[in-house]
């Protein structure tokens, strides 16, 4: 049953000339430079929620990173400062 509804799904999925799978021309296409551990291991990420604890990290650090900001701010304001007292 799944095997006849799949050529139906098939059969709607068109693509335009030079974009099929066949026509693959290994001398001018690009091929992905990442694979599929790549891929696997980014999936394992969002599910163990890596991406939820380095926005956290990222959130609860936030004081550090703005403070940082200022520090820097105020020292290229001073270096570049002119000097009115002639």
């Amino acid at each position: 049953m799944i095997k006849n509804e799949m050529q139906k799904v098939i059969s709607f999925t068109n693509f335009e000339k030079g974009y099929k799978y066949e026509e693959f021309n290994s001398s001018n296409d690009k091929v992905a430079e990442y694979g599929i551990a790549a891929l696997v291991l980014g999936g394992i990420a969002a599910k163990t929620g890596l991406f939820k604890v380095l926005l956290g990290l990222l959130i609860a650090g936030k004081k550090f990173i703005i403070m940082g900001a200022v520090a820097i701010g105020g020292f290229f304001m001073k270096f570049f400062k002119r000097n009115n007292n002639d």
